[in-house]
């Protein structure tokens, strides 16, 4: 039992250890990369990471805040135009996150001709990695700029780096009253999960890659394996 106790401690202490780290990189973050104004004039094109959404369709929070940042990048001219980047909800059938990020920037002043929908990713790995098939295939080999909340770039980075996709990071300061001075609690949580599982990933698929496993190989693997889709 004392050995039992023991470990608990150690994976609790562990735990709140992660946790503290996710809050202070995301403080550097929101330090650092506040709403892109380090970014100069540019035609690279914004990735914009998608969120959930709320009963209406519309975005949440988080979708909102990082769909204004992504217009704003286009209208002030420090991006080319923006990729919406979220696939079919979980908790529904038809409602894509991509088109109805498009549909509320466009009612924020983006003009249509200014945004694209990626719909078919449902996990920030594969955000980045369909976006960046959308952008090859209409030619565009320019480093794009990765659009997201302070709390979520990190992972974002880290993930983007993993597949060798050069970005130039910017992050959402947070606008709504609830988080304009304190970060949310389950929020944050969720990233913690969501590092740990990432982290996991990236070290069984390098293990496998290491042992020989093909990419197709690797790919038939995770499919039987369930997504966090985070």
């Amino acid at each position: 039992m004392g050995v039992i106790w023991r470990l608990l401690r150690l994976g609790l202490g562990v735990l709140l250890l992660s946790q503290a780290a996710v809050i202070l990189v995301a403080e550097y973050h929101k330090t650092h990369y506040r709403l892109g104004n380090h970014l100069p004039p540019s035609d690279a094109p914004a990735i914009v990471l998608g969120a959930g959404h709320l009963a209406d369709g519309t975005p949440d929070i988080p979708g909102r805040m990082r769909t204004r940042l992504g217009v704003r990048l286009v209208l002030t001219d420090r991006a080319g135009f923006a990729v919406f980047s979220g696939g079919i909800a979980e908790t529904t059938d038809d409602l894509v996150i991509g088109e109805a990020m498009l549909a509320f920037a466009i009612k924020r002043g983006l003009p249509p001709e200014g945004g694209l929908v990626e719909g078919g990713s449902q996990s920030t790995q594969e955000n980045l990695a369909y976006s960046m098939d959308l952008l090859r295939e209409r030619g565009f080999d320019t480093p794009p700029i990765l659009v997201t909340d302070y709390v979520h770039m990190a992972r974002a980075r880290l993930l983007a780096a993993y597949l060798g996709i050069e970005v130039a990071g910017i992050a959402v300061v947070p606008r709504n009253p609830h988080w304009k001075n304190t970060l949310p609690a389950l929020y944050l949580a969720r990233e913690n999960a969501a590092w740990w599982h990432n982290l996991m990933r990236i070290a069984v698929e390098t293990a496998l890659r290491l042992a020989g496993y093909s990419d197709a190989e690797r790919a038939q693997l995770f499919d039987r394996v369930p997504d966090l889709n985070i």
